[in-house]
């Protein structure tokens, strides 16, 4: 299998995503012709979503392009899931229900909408605090069939 990421060296406190150089330029197809199913897939242990959003967007925005994944798996996203008081929380939805809640939501909605990411969908499975959880980015022109966050409850 073909490795295209490089191992990160710490740059400071924040560690950022590359793309390793293809040992062969015939090695490596970035075209897609096939819209049938995914086939490239990206993952990613962000370590808290929006200080990437907010430190490291446009390297990842620039990777994003690049590589063209059909796929996107971002883990440790760090954002506490929505709800009302003494309701459950909703694990798909972004708490917005404090100033700074809405502010972070505002971000990450503004950063998701932009190119190249305007041409995916996003689905979240967040945690209740500000811990854990995970963002399933596809592109628009897949219609997933079902999508699971755990084992009890159908997303989509």
């Amino acid at each position: 299998m073909k490795r295209f990421f490089k191992p990160v060296e710490k740059e400071g406190s924040s560690k950022t995503p590359s793309l390793s150089q293809p040992e062969k330029e015939e090695d490596v197809s970035l075209s897609n012709e096939n819209k049938g199913e995914p086939s490239k897939f990206m993952t990613w242990n962000a370590n808290s979503f929006l200080l990437r959003v907010k430190k490291n967007w446009p390297v990842f925005t620039k990777l994003v392009t690049s590589f063209d994944p059909d796929v996107i798996a971002i883990q440790e996203v760090r954002m506490p899931a929505a709800s009302s008081k003494g309701a459950p929380k909703n694990p798909g939805e972004l708490k917005d229900d404090t100033s700074s809640s809405r502010e972070e939501k505002q971000i990450l909605m503004r950063a998701l909408s932009s190119p190249p990411f305007a041409n995916y969908r996003v689905w979240w499975s967040l945690a209740d605090s500000k811990y854990a959880g995970t963002a399933l980015i596809v592109k628009k022109c897949f219609q997933p069939k079902k999508i699971f966050f755990n084992l009890d409850r159908i997303v989509l």
